[in-house]
Parts: C-alpha cells; sequence; structure tokens
C-alpha cells in the first residue's frame, strides 16, 4: 500500500490503490489463509491457554465467492467516499485500516520509527476483554535485531504465513493474544520508497 505525499493526493491513483489492495486481500490473501481447514463448525475465537485442546479443529470461513467480493468492493466504495469528504490525506492510514477491518478479525498498525516499531491502534479481539487499540499503544518491537518485522520495513514486500517462532513474533503475539490466529499477513505502508508503518492482520 502507497502513501502519498501529503501535498499531491492524487484521488483516483489513491482508489486505483486501495481497490488492487482490497483485491488482493480477497483473491489471494484470503483463500491462501483458509485453504486446507476444516469447516464444519461454527467459529469460536477463544485466548489461547484457555483449556481447549491443541487437537481441537480450527473453524474458518470458506474462500469468499465473487458475490463476496462484489460486497467488499461496494464497502471499499464507502471508504473511499469517506476519504472525499474528508478532503484529509493524513487520514489515508486510518483509511487502510478501515478497508483492512472489512476481510480480517483482527489487526494493529505500527509505526516505524527511530529504528523501532511502534504501536498505534488497532481493532478486534483482545485478551482479557481488554482494549486492542489500549495494548498495542505499549508495544515497542527494535529494528536493531533480526525479526521478520526488519524483514519487511527494509524490503518494503508484503509477508504472509505462520509467524517464526521468533522472541519478537512472541512478544507480540503474547501482547495482543494468539486465540485461532495461524497465519498472519503484514502489509507495509509505504511513502517515498520507505516502510513508515506494518499493519499485521490477522484472520
Amino acid at each position: 500500500v502507497f502513501k502519498p505525499g501529503l501535498s499531491k493526493l492524487d484521488r483516483k491513483q489513491f482508489e486505483a490503490d486501495l481497490r488492487a489492495f482490497a483485491t488482493r486481500l480477497v483473491q489471494d490473501v484470503l483463500p491462501s489463509m483458509t485453504a486446507g481447514r476444516r469447516t464444519d463448525g461454527p467459529k469460536k475465537l477463544k485466548p489461547a491457554g484457555s483449556g481447549e485442546s491443541a487437537s481441537r479443529p480450527r473453524f474458518v470461513a470458506a474462500p469468499p465467492s465473487a458475490e463476496d467480493l462484489t460486497r467488499e468492493l461496494s464497502l471499499l466504495q464507502e471508504r473511499l467516499a469517506e476519504l472525499r469528504r474528508q478532503g484529509d490525506p493524513t487520514q489515508i492510514s486510518l483509511m487502510v485500516m478501515r478497508v483492512a477491518r472489512e476481510f480480517f478479525e483482527r489487526g494493529v498498525l505500527l509505526l516505524a520509527k527511530n529504528e523501532q516499531l511502534r504501536g498505534l491502534g488497532g481493532f478486534g479481539l483482545a485478551p482479557k476483554e481488554q482494549k486492542i487499540g489500549l495494548i498495542i499503544r505499549d508495544v515497542m518491537i527494535p529494528l536493531k535485531e533480526p525479526s521478520v518485522f526488519l524483514e519487511v520495513v527494509s524490503s518494503g514486500k508484503p509477508w504472509h504465513g505462520p509467524l517464526p517462532d521468533a522472541r519478537w513474533s512472541q512478544y507480540l503475539m503474547g501482547r495482543i493474544g494468539r486465540f485461532h490466529s495461524c497465519d498472519v499477513s503484514l502489509v507495509p505502508l509505504v511513502a517515498h520508497r520507505d516502510t513508515i508503518a506494518i499493519v499485521p492482520l490477522m484472520a
């Protein structure tokens, strides 16, 4: 997702970028996150370690249909209309999070600054009925140590899959709760070829 300069917002180009972003999520990311999983029951989320068996199947919705895609793109149109009404390019990060919320159950926004990632906000479930938007503000991930987060910030390319069993991956999921999250998508927000933020998304 590319963030335009604050004084050079091309609304048509940004609309095209968000459409491409939404289409990529629906057609490529979500189907790969649900492939091969059981769908024989209702979906119910519980924090990890709440007594459930490790062998218990994870219930995930079927891959989206053409009707789902049409509905999601209609929601995207509404979000773009909101941006036009606001007329404020500084709201682009918030708009990206709103679009992501239409496709994912949980997500957080991590700002890349001064060789570290700091939490700014989020949506979705959090442990012990806390608010994820408040929890994430206390999260700090250094960008001086090797991690999947450093890889995304350095390359400016998205990453998708099970988070590595590494220090900072465990730290993030330990703070916001694992629930039934198996795969995570890390989406970089890029401005002038520099990654200014990462959006970790969980279905």
